[in-house]
């Protein structure tokens, strides 16, 4: 059996509650990961954040090192969720490594 037939890319299950279901331009039937489309989701929110953050407060430094901050711990809280869920091992090194990198 492969990977794909029970899990998508970023390793969550395919379960009937974890899985949209729609046709692609050409009326094929397609698939998509829900949990991967809200955490995309949160990501592009957070980016607005911090833009938002930086338009209105031009002048000042603390201001945009808090919305910096929030976009940092708000990562480094998915990655860590991320490694916890994680089964492979080669993937859960790239992922300590990433958040060794936040952390520094």
């Amino acid at each position: 059996m492969k990977w794909a037939d029970t899990h998508c890319k970023h390793g969550h299950e395919w379960a009937d509650s974890n899985t949209y279901l729609y046709l692609d331009k050409n009326g094929h039937p397609r698939r998509k990961c829900r949990a991967c489309t809200l955490r995309r989701l949160g990501e592009q929110r957070n980016v607005g954040r911090l833009r938002k953050a930086l338009r209105v407060n031009s002048g000042g430094d603390s201001r945009e090192n808090d919305a910096r901050e929030c976009l940092r711990a708000n990562r480094l809280a998915h990655l860590q969720e991320e490694l916890e869920r994680e089964t492979r091992a080669w993937l859960k090194a790239d992922i300590q490594a990433e958040i060794d990198k936040l952390c520094d």
